[in-house]
């Protein structure tokens, strides 16, 4: 695993476990999210799968 892969784990477990922050915090992550969307497609799929689940979570709150 890269190191790239390892920290979209790491994000992938922050968006999952952690309650919706503020608004500064969702896009810190969606933009984090956004920059690793340029590597291989495993963090890709990744990636995409966070910002569904954090547009989800925003939308409940």
């Amino acid at each position: 695993m890269t190191g790239q892969e390892k920290g979209v784990e790491n994000i992938s477990y922050f968006v999952q476990t952690k309650q919706c922050g503020d608004e500064s915090e969702i896009l810190f992550v969606l933009c984090l999210c956004v920059s690793l969307m340029n590597s291989n497609d495993y963090i890709k799929t990744k990636a995409m799968r966070l910002v569904e689940i954090w547009k989800e979570r925003a939308s409940e709150v």
